[in-house]
């Protein structure tokens, strides 16, 4: 079963690790960068490289591919949204506290 603690800990891990958006120049993020499959966003990293293509290729958030996401993650589709958020509109700089705000809220332990 997966819970919001598993959830967290893989983007959490992922986002703090890389500590870079998955943006093109213009600001435009992808759940995989083009020139980069390495880098990947909160939710893209929670999916296989098929996954993110076809979600990169609807170019939406996260409510709008439910039917690309694992049928596992289906149930938190807010929470998903949540990370979706702070990894497009935080800097880099910001994730530490914002996901530190986000385990507070939901009684999360921060990965370590």
């Amino acid at each position: 079963m997966t819970t919001e603690q598993s959830i967290f800990t893989t983007v959490a891990t992922h986002l703090l690790k890389q500590n870079k958006q998955c943006s093109n120049d213009t600001g435009k993020c992808f759940y995989q960068h083009p020139d980069n499959p390495d880098l990947q966003c909160a939710v893209g990293v929670l999916l296989t490289p098929k996954q993110r293509l076809a979600a990169d290729a609807e170019n939406s958030t996260v409510d709008d591919i439910q039917h690309i996401l694992p049928k596992r993650y289906l149930p938190h589709i807010k929470f998903l949204g949540t990370l979706q958020i702070i990894h497009d509109t935080s800097a880099p700089t910001q994730w530490p506290q914002a996901l530190s705000a986000m385990a507070g809220l939901h009684n999360l332990e921060m990965p370590k």
